[in-house]
């Protein structure tokens, strides 16, 4: 057999693979910087985003508390912000997203945020995840 002719660099299977770990830089386990850019790109494309992982309101007591965040893989946008299979999303800035209004609030107010943190219980544990948005 001929020898194999030097193979060119692979390109990531999905190019915002790549995007996304220019774009998101952990820090901790719990805290991370992200790019504006990425942010805006992000907020723009909302059915990429809503298909990232399945979210489903989650009650208690007959009361929705928040949203469980299910079908997430690490290589995910989710994954790579720090969150988790089976996580229960409280609040992001303080915003309850046990409440429509509150979530679409929360969400508007993303365009100019600067800083995001994220209430959410992990297997039973409260974590805050902090993100640093440049």
């Amino acid at each position: 057999p001929k020898p194999a002719a030097a193979a060119a660099p692979a390109e990531p299977a999905n190019a915002g693979d790549a995007e996304l770990d220019q774009g998101i830089k952990a820090v901790s386990d719990t805290k991370y910087t992200v790019r504006r850019s990425l942010v805006d790109k992000l907020l723009q494309n909302q059915g990429e985003l809503m298909r990232s992982a399945r979210v489903v309101p989650h009650e208690e007591n007959g009361r929705v508390v928040g949203v469980k965040l299910y079908g997430i893989r690490k290589s995910s946008l989710f994954g790579k912000l720090g969150l988790q299979n089976g996580d229960l999303l409280l609040t992001i800035n303080g915003f309850d997203m046990g409440s429509p209004d509150s979530a679409l609030e929360a969400y508007a107010k993303l365009r100019s945020a600067s800083n995001l943190s994220l209430a959410v219980v992990r297997r039973g544990t409260a974590v805050t995840m902090e993100y640093n948005i440049q």
